[in-house]
């Protein structure tokens, strides 16, 4: 692929597409960013103030030289997100395919600022080492770009200024990831905690990671109780989506197959309590059931879901790492919890 700089030259290799130097230690993470607005349009501005305006009539594909910082602006919906290191651009099925080369310090403080925010710092820090880990599980080398930018991935809103601010506090685990046999874990994570902490293989079956397992809360986190939400929906639009026939209505009812946790649709099949979450959520609106923890219940023309909880509920959850950072613990004790038998140690030396 030949790409044009946004000064339109024609470059022949990586060395004269950077522009700005890095250092040896700088790793490039390779981001697809605002693919959630399918734009076909957009502004992208240096700091030197050179604005470049794309558009479907603009010249593909173009690569934009390493910067500080980039201002990219969509006018519809009127969205600005600012990004450091090189962007790359084309266009594809109609729309804007942007692609980050971002510096792997400056993406995990953009993911930690746009997961957790600027909470307690232990936490934040728990949440950084994660965020490295897992981009360094999930990069793909020869593909156009390893991940996007959504939370099915981790979410990205680019280096903003909290996320710069957010840097010092961060200092302390640069480099740092989680590692078993030598190699980044995958390090998933979620909102917020049921009862307790959910292992991978009760969640998407198979054997599982072993430091993905079930885990007992400490007796500081508040009661689950706390944590718990109600959903009333309609059965015969939760019917349809599990193909009942017209006008059979199916029971459900949560069980294991295999160690993994799932719903059987009476008569009919069973669907994995993860698939099954989300099959709801892609046809009634996401969140709607918050989580994997939850009971089902008919109720006249009603299903009621009562659960507790928010997300899948593997590894490490946000808000107790939060409740766990005031009182005391420490972002490896943290770690220690919700990954036990991982190591902690450095991107360079696993």
């Amino acid at each position: 692929m030949k790409w044009l700089t946004h000064g339109n030259a024609l470059l022949a290799c990586w060395v004269m597409l950077t522009g700005v130097a890095l250092a040896a230690d700088d790793e490039i993470v390779r981001v697809r960013v605002l693919s959630r607005f399918h734009p076909v349009e957009m502004t992208i501005e240096a700091t030197p103030g050179e604005t470049t305006t794309l558009n479907a009539n603009s010249t593909y594909p173009i690569r934009f030289r390493a910067e500080p910082q980039y201002r990219v602006h969509l006018p519809d919906p009127g969205e600005t997100r600012f990004y450091t290191g090189s962007l790359d651009a084309w266009w594809n099925d109609g729309e804007i395919v942007l692609v980050n080369n971002a510096p792997l310090e400056d993406y995990v403080a953009g993911v930690v600022v746009a997961e957790l925010g600027t909470g307690h710092p232990e936490a934040v820090r728990a949440q950084a080492v994660i965020a490295r880990t897992w981009a360094l599980r999930h990069k793909v080398a020869e593909a156009d770009y390893s991940f996007g930018d959504l939370a099915n991935h981790q979410v990205f809103h680019g280096f903003s200024p909290q996320a710069e601010q957010a840097v010092g506090e961060l200092e302390a685990t640069r480099g740092m990831i989680l590692t078993h046999g030598g190699a980044p874990i995958d390090a998933v994570f979620h909102a917020e905690c049921a009862d307790r902490v959910y292992s991978a293989r009760e969640i998407w079956g198979g054997r599982g990671q072993e430091y993905l397992r079930a885990v007992t809360l400490p007796a500081v986190i508040a009661p689950s109780a706390e944590r718990g939400w109600t959903r009333r929906l309609p059965r015969e639009r939760v019917d349809t989506l599990f193909q009942a026939a017209p006008g059979q209505r199916p029971e459900y009812r949560i069980g294991r197959r295999e160690g993994q946790l799932g719903v059987y649709v009476i008569p009919g099949t069973w669907i994995g309590i993860d698939r099954f979450r989300l099959t709801i959520d892609r046809a009634l609106g996401w969140n709607t059931l918050r989580s994997n923890a939850f009971t089902i219940a008919p109720s006249g023309d009603d299903l009621v879901f009562k659960g507790e909880g928010f997300g899948h509920l593997v590894g490490l959850c946000q808000t107790q790492a939060v409740e766990l950072a005031e009182q005391g613990w420490s972002f490896e004790e943290i770690l220690r919890l919700f990954y036990p038998g991982t190591r902690l140690g450095s991107k360079d030396r696993k």
